[in-house]
């Protein structure tokens, strides 16, 4: 048996990576307990940790002096997926609870394990044969196990493990995208919410999925394997320094409860009015400029229902609410450009005079309603 441990830079990400996944265990544990998100937060992050840590002791052939927990990386495969899509609906739905139906989502977890028993219960000389086995074949030839196992097993593997996980984020997507749409239409300022970094877990988590399947081809193509091997180590550790961020960006942002209320037709005429009603008190009062304007607060200004004025700002003016708001701010803030006394301010603090939170909520809603980024109007006037 080889005990030559085998410590680099991947191992040592890995390492500091685990001491920072228990630390946020821990932080998580004692600081939001009670809270559902939370807790489902901190199962994915211990199933994390839980590969990383077998894929530390693989790595560094720490495994040989445990060779028992060979295998048992994988334990906890199918339920990423599954607690990621209830961690977005513990998000998204203000009265999300934890039902027994949400059990289904396991299923597959549990049929995995119980079809692995006889690999967990090899005896240890048995495991310590096939890591020796393991780590010779890798030494001698890199693309070993892809010239082995060939495309269509690896290809098989990816359906089983990778594939499943995928298909709940997209899905998970859906749900926020839904929720994302409703925010649109009550919130003139989503950057203070949990919008944004949503949007942020999604799409990290989203790629990092889809770069696991690039392993597992890359022995096929005329690629350095041993590198894309030691990037493929960064991918687990990155996600616990993600989990961090997502943790403590979460606390400072608002938990945004949506306004669930029945709407009925109402006349194109009269809902023609409430645009000219919400107009007119917009314009003449400048309610633009609150980076914190919300449909509540407009519709109590003009004393009408709130489902009403987002009824009529969707099918009057085929918008949401978000962009109503940022249209008006976008014409203050070329006002704002426009004026000579204006001219000592920065093109981002004119945005901030506008009304806008954000420097990138500034630019984007500037070229859409303009066709030009704040620089490039900036510079057409002279």
């Amino acid at each position: 048996m080889d005990l030559q441990l085998q410590f680099d830079f991947y191992s040592l990400f890995g390492l500091v990576a685990i001491g920072h996944g228990i630390f946020l265990l821990i932080f998580i544990a004692t600081k939001h307990h009670k809270s559902i998100s939370y807790r489902l937060l901190s199962l994915v992050l211990f199933v994390l940790l839980f590969e990383i840590i077998h894929d530390f002791f693989v790595n560094t052939k720490l495994i040989l002096y445990v060779p028992d927990i060979l295998s048992t990386g994988n334990m906890f495969s199918y339920c990423i997926g599954p607690l990621i899509f209830l961690y977005i609906l513990s998000l998204t739905r203000p009265s999300f609870k934890l039902k027994y139906v949400h059990l289904l989502h396991f299923i597959p977890f549990l049929l995995y394990n119980f079809f692995n028993l006889p690999k967990y219960l090899q005896t240890a000389n048995q495991k310590l044969s096939f890591l020796n086995y393991y780590y010779s074949s890798l030494e001698s030839d890199p693309k070993y196990f892809f010239e082995t196992r060939g495309i269509a097993d690896i290809f098989v593997g990816f359906l089983r493990y990778d594939i499943h996980k995928i298909i709940y984020v997209a899905i998970a997507f859906y749900f926020f995208l839904v929720y994302k749409k409703k925010i649109l239409n009550e919130y003139s300022n989503i950057e203070k919410t949990n919008v944004k970094w949503m949007k942020a877990i999604l799409y990290g988590y989203l790629i990092i999925w889809l770069l696991i399947p690039v392993k597992r081809f890359a022995g096929f193509f005329d690629v350095d394997i041993i590198l894309i091997n030691n990037f493929s180590y960064l991918i687990l550790p990155l996600h616990i320094y993600f989990i961090s961020f997502i943790t403590f960006s979460q606390q400072t942002s608002s938990q945004l409860v949506l306004k669930i209320k029945a709407i009925s037709e109402i006349d194109k005429d009269e809902l023609q009015k409430v645009i000219q009603k919400s107009d007119r008190s917009l314009l003449e009062e400048k309610l633009y400029l609150n980076p914190d304007l919300t449909l509540t607060v407009l519709a109590e200004k003009i004393s009408i229902r709130e489902h009403t004025l987002s009824m009529a700002i969707n099918q009057i003016l085929k918008m949401n609410f978000f962009d109503y708001v940022n249209k008006q701010r976008v014409k203050e803030a070329q006002k704002l450009l426009k004026n000579p006394e204006k001219k000592q301010y920065t093109v981002e603090y004119i945005g901030t005079l506008a009304g806008f939170s954000s420097k990138a909520t500034f630019y984007r809603a500037f070229a859409k309603h303009t066709g030009k980024t704040p620089g490039q109007f900036s510079k057409s006037l002279t």
